[in-house]
Order: structure tokens, then sequence, then C-alpha cells
């Protein structure tokens, strides 16, 4: 996942269709087998490096044909809120003009799209991390769940502050982009 998280290697000899592709591969493959949570969370570095190249009508469409539409909406609710809680006074220009770009585009496709969570509320809940089969675990992750996990009915220990790790972790705010 070289789109912003640093710890994997990008291979720069891609065409830039190719690169575009890769881009969306590696969004749709890490949210659809989401057995880690480091990389679900380093998808917010990826969305801000590369939100100008991301096509989000396209991966929207997919994850609803995969009945996923929940979890990908999930994953743009919690990077817009990480960004939100970011402190920007501290930040350089570049990175502060960085995360209001990706808010912006953000806000604006879920405008688009405008479901809201209480909407889609009906069906199962969508388990999304490793090891979350017996009704215990199930039960503790309810309560221990985000308020936007609860409100998208996505099962999962990960929550808004671990994206916020993510951008910190990352250095994308901190270096040139």
């Amino acid at each position: 996942m070289p789109y912003g998280a640093d710890h994997l290697v990008e291979t720069r000899a891609l065409l830039p269709s190719e690169r575009l592709e890769q881009l969306e591969t590696v969004i749709r493959e890490v949210l659809l087998d989401a057995g880690s949570s480091r990389w679900v969370t380093a998808l917010a570095p990826v969305l801000v490096c590369n939100i100008d190249h991301v096509n989000l009508q396209k991966l929207h469409a997919q994850f609803r044909d995969y009945g996923l539409h929940n979890r990908f909406l999930w994953l743009l609710d919690n990077v817009s809120q990480a960004i939100r809680e970011t402190p920007e006074e501290t930040l350089p220009r570049k990175q502060r003009v960085a995360l209001q770009r990706t808010l912006s585009a953000l806000e604006t496709f879920r405008a688009w799209v405008n479901p809201r969570p209480w909407e889609t509320s009906e069906g199962p809940e969508d388990t999304l991390g490793p090891g979350i089969l017996s009704p215990e675990t199930r039960n503790e992750l309810r309560a221990e769940s985000s308020d936007l996990s609860k409100s998208w009915r996505i099962l999962t220990p990960i929550q808004v502050e671990d994206f916020k790790n993510a951008l910190r972790e990352s250095h994308v705010l901190s270096k040139p982009l």
C-alpha cells in the first residue's frame, strides 16, 4: 500500500492509469479483507495523499455490489472525523491544505450519496476485523464501539483515534505532500 503508507514500497515504473487502478485496488482489497486493523486505518493517509486520484463513486458502486455499502461509508466517515479532530494550527500550510482538500472531497461525496446511518440500520452487523466470532466478543465490541461504528452497524475495535494515529504515524502530517 504505497500511496501514503510509508512502510510499503511503491513501484515507480507504473503508468499513471496503472497507478490509479492499483490505488483503488489497494483501498478495495484492504477494506474487503479487513483482517488487519493497521491496514484499515492506514487507508486514512492513503486517502489524504491521493484524494484527487481516488474514484469514490466507482469504489462506492463496487462496495454496494458486494453488499458492504456501510463498510465503505464507515471508512469515509472515520477518516473525515479523524481529519476534523486533527489540530491544524500546528501544521505547515501544505498539510493543512491537503487535509482540508480531503475533508471537502469526502464531505462532498457523502452529500452526493446522501445515506444516513440510521437509514441503513436494517440487516445484520458487518464484522470488521479478525477473531470476532464468539457472542461474548461481539457483545464486548458492541459495548466499546464508537458512535460511528454503532450508527453504521459495523462491529469492530477500530476507533476514530486509530485513524488519527495512522495519519500521525505515516508522517503525512509532517512531510511535504
